[in-house]
């Protein structure tokens, strides 16, 4: 119940109280209200460390549990109990994984320092959990560089076929250098890694949400790197070097210091303008202009009346005659800055 008296979920008062400051009253008022009844220590089965979120067990972890948390209470009845016999059959397909039990502890509401908590942490710690490395062994990692690893790509690894990915991530959880790192990536380097074609240098910026024009459809520039991972495209072959012939320059850039913005606020997205020597639309204008520093001189000839519609004033005294005051006590300062903000939501934020 909150303190007006009403009562809510412990979900809906925490958002209600999102906009409150921490410090203030009606934040402290109902936080000390509700805080018993709504906050509590969360178990974690690897309480400061990483998790090993691939390792699996024979056993559902509900049935492994109960059967333990039986033994401890002593239990000596041998008959089977029908609901258990249930729950391992309906059960029995499915993977209990490190993940699946540490998802179990939130997902139930296990609190931290519990019986419950204590057993499954003593009983899963072990097999799950690890300290991280200091240098994280990474399985495309060549030479100082990294490539791009092929996710999905199924390999045979400790008798059991699984993909690079997880590889990968069994791989972090073990030091850079070691045995087991230099091991995997000789055995399994070539079927998951690949130096994936890249449209910028190094040193170079993508510009991800850029659009262009690609095999007779629109794409951005992060879509074709997408394509390039998913095809396989390799930095050396004919069409890398075919696709930066014709993109590079339109999707990469240096990032200067302080970027050219001819908006400060809003940008009529779709308004046709002519920008070097092209026509284009005010979003792919104002986008290229940003890779340009402020102070240039092609950034003070771009502020230029073509980049702007201006509304003219008759035009904003008909509209604003058109709206009605919010407020008969709305200042007139205040209610034309209300008519502006108005126009100016025609356009999108730059």
């Amino acid at each position: 119940m909150l303190p007006d008296g009403s009562l809510s979920t412990c979900g809906l008062a925490n958002k209600m109280l999102a906009p409150e400051e921490n410090a203030g009253q009606q934040c402290v008022t109902t936080r000390d209200a509700l805080f018993d009844a709504c906050c509590y220590k969360q178990c974690s089965l690897c309480d400061g460390q990483g998790i090993k979120w691939w390792v699996e067990f024979d056993l559902p972890v509900e049935v492994e549990v109960r059967r333990n948390v039986q033994e401890d209470e002593g239990a000596t009845s041998t008959e089977p109990n029908a609901q258990d016999e249930s729950a391992e059959e309906e059960n029995e397909d499915e993977i209990t994984t490190c993940s699946s039990i540490d998802s179990s502890l939130y997902l139930d509401f296990v609190e931290a320092d519990t019986q419950e908590c204590i057993d499954i942490k003593y009983q899963f710690t072990s097999e799950c959990c690890y300290s991280y490395p200091t240098y994280p062994c990474g399985l495309c990692q060549q030479d100082g560089t990294s490539l791009t690893l092929l996710w999905a790509n199924e390999v045979e690894y400790d008798g059991k076929s699984v993909s690079c990915g997880v590889v990968d991530n069994i791989l972090n959880a073990v030091e850079q250098g070691g045995t087991t790192c230099d091991s995997a990536r000789e055995n399994y380097f070539e079927d998951c890694c690949f130096d994936k074609c890249s449209l910028c240098e190094s040193g170079a910026q993508l510009a991800w949400d850029f659009v262009v024009d690609f095999e007779q459809s629109t794409k951005t520039c992060g879509d074709l790197e997408a394509i390039f991972a998913a095809e396989e495209v390799e930095s050396s072959s004919k069409e890398c070097n075919s696709a930066k012939e014709d993109y590079e320059n339109l999707c990469c850039f240096t990032p200067p210091i302080v970027p050219c913005n001819v908006c400060s606020e809003y940008v009529r997205w779709d308004e046709t303008v002519v920008f070097e020597g092209a026509e284009t639309t005010c979003r792919q204008a104002t986008t290229l202009l940003k890779r340009i520093e402020s102070e240039s001189e092609e950034c003070s000839a771009s502020m230029d009346v073509s980049f702007f519609t201006v509304v003219p004033l008759l035009a904003l005294h008909e509209l604003m005659t058109t709206i009605e005051r919010p407020s008969p006590k709305l200042a007139a300062t205040n209610y034309a800055t209300f008519a502006v903000a108005i126009l100016c939501l025609t356009g999108t934020p730059s």
